[in-house]
């Protein structure tokens, strides 16, 4: 959805584009539900990466922190093209 339509009901976005009103509110509906199941994952990769860095910190391993360290980097990284993927998704498109 482009952000002009973001703050439209779904009635008033059907009116809007000239869409039947039941399809724009399931699209509405389906991208709210899909923005918030991305924030849940996003709060939880930050818990995982805080839990990463403390473990390489409490580790005398140099092995084992390396692995904590580049496990960190590969969950933020991929968490971050999925909510990418998600907003060109369900968010600038409309």
């Amino acid at each position: 959805m482009t952000r002009a339509f973001r703050s439209l009901g779904p009635s008033a976005l059907a009116s809007k584009l000239d869409h039947k009103p039941i399809a724009i509110y399931h699209h509405w509906r389906l991208s709210l539900q899909v923005l918030n199941a991305a924030t849940v994952v996003a709060k939880h990769t930050s818990g995982l990466c805080n839990a990463c860095r403390i473990a390489s910190g409490k580790t005398n391993n140099p092995v084992a922190k390396r692995q904590f360290v580049q496990s960190a980097k590969d969950v933020a990284n991929n968490t971050a093209n999925l909510v990418k993927a998600i907003k060109v998704r369900y968010v600038t498109s409309s």
